[in-house]
């Protein structure tokens, strides 16, 4: 608080006893109230004397300029002792404000209050210059840790498709029945035809298995619908694959779920080779036809053309 002289100070409107005043006590300063000082009972003054107040002596002469001072004149005779008080007047107005006395002791320090949010954070100063690099320390013959293992890097590009191997050959045609022959012709009208040739008697079981088989796979599975026959060692059927095997390949032929045969490709071979037994077939019996439980990984694309005969 900056100190601020008396007269400079603003006039006090009207007194309630709680202005606050410097006073010394005991050789100390304290704060009083102006109602405590109106609180002491000080007694009433006592009666002016009635005497006058003798004349002012004679000022001495001046002495000359620059001169020492003359002597102070004597004083006039001391007027008679004062005469009764006169009555109280009423209070004057306040005199201006005497100057702050010293501090008082400091009070004992509050309770800490609650700690204020924190601030948002200011932003991150620039970052100084790199400093010098310190000399190359000596050579160790202790080998230090193997760094961390890198980040596995993306998996490059899928490699060109090969080459599309060669379309295996198709199986023969079956043979042709024999046509009926021609009723004689007749002298007058026409005869009556002759009977009709036996049918056609092969039965084809074909079907194509795109890509690689996998371990057991059923490769087909064919419930018959009427009676036929297989020959043994499939003579005249053809199972052919696009992609040849890289090693030795063999699928079992069932009937009824029991082996009767295998389909074996040979290594870097394209063309099936056949070892069945002849079998006999009546309408609802099981074909199947299953792969490896240990599959080749390149035969893929396979054409299955099985030629028997029905009765």
């Amino acid at each position: 608080m900056a100190s601020v002289q008396i007269p400079n100070l603003p006039a006090a409107i009207a007194l309630n006893g709680s202005e606050q005043l410097e006073a010394v006590q005991a050789g100390a300063s304290v704060r009083i109230t102006a109602q405590q000082i109106a609180s002491l009972g000080l007694g009433p003054t006592g009666p002016t004397g009635s005497g006058e107040v003798g004349p002012t002596g004679p000022t001495g002469a001046t002495g000359p300029a620059g001169g020492p001072t003359g002597p102070t004149g004597a004083s006039g005779p001391t007027g008679p002792a004062s005469g009764p008080t006169g009555p109280t007047g009423s209070t004057g107005p306040t005199g201006p404000q005497g100057q702050f006395g010293s501090n008082g002791p400091t009070g004992p320090a509050g309770a800490t209050g609650p700690t204020g949010p924190a601030g948002s954070s200011g932003s991150a100063g620039a970052t100084g210059p790199s400093g010098p690099t310190g000399p190359t320390g000596a050579s160790s013959t202790v080998p230090g840790p193997t760094g961390p293992t890198g980040t596995t890097g993306a998996a490059g590009p899928t490699g060109a498709t090969g080459p599309t191997g060669s379309i295996g050959s198709f199986g023969p045609t079956g043979p042709t029945g024999d046509e009926g022959p021609t009723g004689p012709t007749g002298t007058g009208a026409t005869g009556p035809t002759g009977p009709t040739g036996p049918a056609a008697t092969f039965w084809l079981i074909g079907f194509y298995a795109p890509g690689t088989p996998i371990a057991d796979q059923v490769m087909y599975y064919y419930r018959t619908a009427s009676a036929f026959s297989l020959p043994a060692n499939f003579s005249g059927s053809y199972v052919n694959a696009r992609a040849a095997a890289t090693g030795s390949t063999v699928f079992t032929v069932k009937k009824n779920g029991s082996s009767i045969g295998t389909i074996t490709f040979a290594p870097s071979g394209t063309a099936a080779t056949f070892s069945t037994t002849a079998t006999s077939w009546a309408a609802g019996d099981y074909f199947e036809i299953d792969a490896s439980s240990s599959p080749d990984a390149t035969l893929s694309d396979i054409s299955f053309s099985i030629l028997g005969t029905r009765p």
